[in-house]
């Protein structure tokens, strides 16, 4: 490995801001990771249906392009905005139906007895 100071300036300087954009990349990443995994967590809490309403889903379902905003952070990420977002409303409608079907069928059988 050579000492830094045999590394001509553009390429410590190349080298930094390589460093500086994986840094950044991470943060975002972690801001994707952190929204989705509250969703999930309100999903569990809440249910589907309420989860829906909250600053989680809000934040992934909007269009807003300000920084770090949703739309924002997927393209500094590459990622294609509207899979997470089918994905999220279709675990979140089978959710609903689910939860539906069960509160159905325990009002059924509470009034059966």
């Amino acid at each position: 490995m050579l000492p830094l100071n045999w590394v001509s300036s553009s390429m410590r300087d190349a080298w930094d801001d390589y460093q500086q954009a994986r840094r950044c990349q991470n943060l975002i990443a972690q801001v994707m990771l952190a929204a989705i995994v509250d969703h999930l967590s309100n999903v569990r809490r809440f249910g589907a249906e309420a989860a829906m309403g909250r600053e989680p889903a809000r934040w992934i379902m909007s269009d807003e392009e300000r920084p770090f905003g949703y739309l924002w952070c997927c393209d500094a990420l590459d990622l294609a905005p509207d899979r997470l977002r089918a994905v999220m409303d279709d675990q979140s409608l089978i959710r609903a139906a689910r939860d539906r079907m069960n509160k159905a069928r325990r009002t059924l059988s509470d009034g059966a007895c």
